[in-house]
């Protein structure tokens, strides 16, 4: 993250790694083509955390 003020957020710099899963399944619900489900692990100097999302596929 260039030109970031650590003070601000208490870290300037972070990894992220993780996966997700997409499921196509378009007869199932009218409109909907399917789904989306991802996670990841987030660390660096002064920051660590997780993050989780869904969606679904129009």
């Amino acid at each position: 993250m260039p030109d970031t003020n650590a003070s601000v957020l208490g870290f300037n710099a972070f990894a992220e790694i993780g996966g997700g899963l997409r499921i196509i399944a378009p007869d199932v619900v009218r409109g909907v083509q399917g789904a989306t489900v991802r996670a990841s692990a987030i660390a660096g100097p002064g920051v660590s955390g997780w993050l989780v999302s869904a969606a679904l596929v129009f």
